[in-house]
């Protein structure tokens, strides 16, 4: 098995691959403060519990046509 057939294995699979690149922001950040910060009424997002944050498998599970808004 190459690594393209070990990471598309399954979309929990790619979900930790995706979770595994050390960077600032990706998609599904931008994607979960759409969908989710902007009807929250929090005052301090740092002990932010919801389980979409931070997810990648959240993200891929989302319609395409969502995501693309």
């Amino acid at each position: 098995m190459d690594n393209f057939q070990s990471i598309t294995a399954s979309p929990e699979a790619l979900a930790a691959f995706l979770g595994s690149i050390p960077a600032i922001e990706m998609p599904w950040d931008e994607a979960f403060h759409r969908l989710c910060c902007s009807s929250c009424s929090a005052a301090d997002c740092d002990d932010c519990r919801r389980s979409e944050r931070d997810n990648p498998l959240w993200w891929l599970g989302l319609p395409a046509a969502e995501v693309e808004k």
